[in-house]
């Protein structure tokens, strides 16, 4: 397996994002490429400076390339299996920039893309927690859960299957009330989770965690359930009309505000083969 991490060797962030791309290739046993778009020598020698600086086990090769960034981009990254982009910045201007940038090549990358979180130790975790968001209503409500416990097997990790209802709990003042009203959501969400556990059984039980149902929106409850995972999954599916644009919305939203690492998966291809 090999990945590709996009670096932007003028960036502060340039040495951070490829020490996560290589743990991440680490925990996969996999190779890790570095890229830099535009530039001259001395982008070049910085970029081959911070391949140099890579284990051993992980490191491989690094070059340059010249032209629009975003097509240069989808076209380099065409053999590999995975996408190492660092999407989330803190100046505002460079987050607005860069965070466009990331949603065009999460939208339309064939492979995918692996978005680690802003100052995390450089380690990916052994035995990760996985979160996978997965559309009850979809044609094919576990793709996306099977290409997952692909991702899970290799990492060594249980998948959590979660599913997210826009329907909320209101606001109760007496706790009483507030516990019973939370009792009848969970059973009127019942069937959902029971679907989500029928997925789930087609999963390996070294690798099958829980079934949970969500409240709220789904970029809000998807954030919400990244405080206490390791890495998120999420579907980037090719729709027209509208329903494309929601569902891009959504994994571009939780790309950029997502409390642990993200992996977003496409429909139309398959990354690895189980």
């Amino acid at each position: 397996m090999n990945l590709l991490a996009a670096i932007d060797v003028t960036a502060a962030s340039a040495p951070e994002v490829a020490d996560q791309g290589a743990a991440f290739a680490m925990a996969l046993g996999a190779r890790l490429d570095l890229v830099h778009i535009g530039g001259g020598r001395p982008e070049a020698e910085l970029l081959h400076a911070l391949v140099a600086r890579l284990d051993p086990s992980v490191r491989g090769s690094a070059f340059r390339l010249d032209g629009d960034p975003e097509p240069m981009l989808l076209r380099a990254v065409a053999p590999y299996d995975v996408l190492v982009l660092g999407a989330r910045r803190h100046g505002p201007l460079e987050r607005f920039v860069l965070g466009s940038f990331a949603a065009r090549i999460i939208r339309h990358a064939r492979c995918s893309v692996y978005v680690p979180r802003p100052g995390a130790v450089a380690r990916f975790p052994a035995s990760p927690r996985v979160a996978v968001a997965v559309a009850l209503e979809g044609p094919n409500p576990g793709w996306v859960l099977g290409k997952a416990c692909v991702w899970a097997q290799h990492l060594g990790g249980r998948i959590d299957a979660l599913y997210t209802d826009v329907s909320e709990v209101s606001y109760i003042r007496d706790p009483a009330l507030r516990e019973a009203a939370r009792h009848q959501w969970l059973r009127q969400h019942e069937p959902a989770r029971v679907r989500l556990e029928a997925l789930l059984e087609a999963i390996p039980a070294a690798h099958r965690g829980e079934a949970r149902v969500l409240e709220g929106s789904t970029d809000s409850a998807l954030v919400a359930a990244s405080r206490d995972t390791d890495l998120l999954v999420v579907g980037t599916r090719s729709r027209p009309g509208l329903a494309g644009k929601i569902l891009g919305s959504v994994a571009e939203h939780v790309v950029t505000h997502a409390h642990c690492a993200v992996l977003t998966v496409p429909s139309n291809t398959l990354d690895l083969d189980p």
